[in-house]
């Protein structure tokens, strides 16, 4: 009966020494991830530099100013003074119009007859845009367009580098948690062990038993004990693998601020969740996100390559002002140039090349869902039938609980061995061991489910 006493006091004290330290929350590790680890961080370049290649594809349609000088004299006098300035505005629109506003001046005796402006300038304000090829799109306006989908891809790259960071550190906090839950298993069963080896030398101290009967309980001892520097051995293991994910907002890393929360009741998932996390997963994975937006970026380059197979003709419109006199409706400049490949091989190959493009990313994308709604069943498989094996370990621990009760009862009435009560506080012990595993297997397994779902 004391040890009976004994056993339940241990698991009291040990219930409020547990509970009584800091415990570190499953959520307050993963919001310190998210939010302070170094390789989350370091993934969120992602977006920027997307956000920075956008930034240089706007500036292609920048405002250019130019303009330059030219002096030469001879024996006094001008025989080359150029004075030339002008500012083109690009506008990323359809036709893609270019507005050019220029200043000249050429007024030295050696200037071309056909150069020579009024004096004291000529100016013009002017627009030049495409009949034909680049009415839609043209190279600049590709990139710009190919620029914009870039910051939705660089979320993409960003959530995929961070939902596999998240699952090696987020399995890793259960993994402690299992650890930490051995260890305390393990003390639990040398404080009964060495309880009962006190008391067995005390007897054979006052000469109730002989010497030797108290032998068995110091071996068990000294195997629990053992037992127990092996499950601490690894919970210090756990711990520093754990750590290596755990920093302040300075990108100091910091110790583990205290023990893991205990495991939580597990549920089994529905057929109606099973399906709503594929239904998620075919809409919020990254690698989904990636494939249509690259796509997006292909349909762009073969709008471009069917731009290619139109002419090349441009047309330019200025309003001149010469000298002071003003610009007026009469004083016009008109220009047309064209240029076209007899043969338009290079168009037709860039054509084909992006059609191709296209295909490898639908064949992509088809094999991708496939993928995504296998990794959603195998995770959803891994969650029941673990959710199962718990349900079948509580009724194992409970039936090994209640078997060691009617032994240790046994063993008061002297009708059996403390051999066979060693044995079944073993039993018990590996019981709970198991228990504990297949609890955090559980977790880990959500936490992958919740990967392959994309809401991790």
């Amino acid at each position: 009966m004391r040890i009976l006493l004994f056993v339940v006091a241990s698991y009291v004290c040990l219930v409020i020494n547990v509970y009584s330290q800091r415990v570190y929350t499953f959520d307050e590790y993963y919001n310190q991830v998210v939010t302070s680890n170094p390789l989350v961080l370091e993934a969120k370049f992602e977006i920027t530099a997307a956000e920075a290649e956008l930034f240089g594809a706007r500036g292609l349609f920048d405002p250019i100013l130019s303009g330059g000088f030219n002096l030469k004299t001879q024996d006094a006098k001008d025989k080359l003074n150029d004075i030339d300035v002008s500012l083109e505005i690009p506008f990323a629109s359809m036709f893609g119009p270019k507005v050019k506003a220029e200043m000249r001046r050429a007024v030295a005796t050696s200037t071309n007859p056909a150069d020579r402006t009024s004096t004291p300038f000529d100016a013009s304000i002017g627009v030049s845009l495409p009949l034909g090829q680049g009415i839609f799109t043209d190279p600049k306006r590709n990139k710009l367009f190919q620029a914009e989908i870039k910051p939705e891809i660089g979320q993409a790259k960003f959530q995929e580098k961070r939902n596999k960071i998240l699952v090696e550190a987020l399995t890793l906090y259960w993994k402690w948690a299992e650890s930490y839950q051995q260890v305390r298993i393990a003390e639990n069963l040398l404080i009964i062990a060495q309880e009962r080896a006190q008391q067995l030398r005390d007897r054979a101290t006052a000469g109730d038993i002989a010497a030797m009967d108290s032998l068995e309980a110091n071996l068990e001892v000294v195997f629990r004990n053992g037992k127990l520097l092996e499950k601490q051995q690894a919970y210090e293991q756990a711990s520093v693998n754990l750590q290596v994910y755990v920093w302040d907002n300075n990108q100091q890393q910091t110790p583990l601020p205290g023990i893991p929360e205990p495991f939580q009741t597990v549920v089994k998932l529905t057929e109606q969740e099973i399906q709503a996390a594929r239904t998620d997963a075919k809409l919020l994975r990254p690698e989904v996100k990636m494939l249509q937006l690259e796509r997006n970026i292909a349909n762009l380059d073969l709008n471009l390559a069917n731009e290619f197979l139109r002419p090349n003709i441009n047309a330019n419109l200025d309003l001149m002002m010469y000298g002071l006199g003003g610009i007026g409706p009469g004083n016009l400049k008109f220009g047309l140039t064209m240029s076209q490949p007899i043969l338009f091989r290079q168009a037709r190959s860039q054509e084909e090349l992006a059609n191709i493009g296209i295909k490898r990313i639908d064949l992509q994308a088809i094999q991708m869902d496939a993928t995504v709604t296998a990794d959603v069943n195998y995770y959803a498989t891994a969650v029941n039938r673990t959710f199962e094996q718990i349900q079948l370990l509580i009724t194992e621990v409970s039936l090994a609980s209640q078997l060691l009760n009617f032994e240790r009862e046994r063993l008061i009435a002297g009708e059996t061995s403390l051999f066979l009560v060693n044995q079944r506080e073993r039993f018990l012990a590996q019981s709970q061991e198991k228990l504990a595993k297949e609890q955090s297997n559980y977790f880990k397994a959500l936490i992958y489910l919740r990967w392959a779902r994309g809401t991790i």
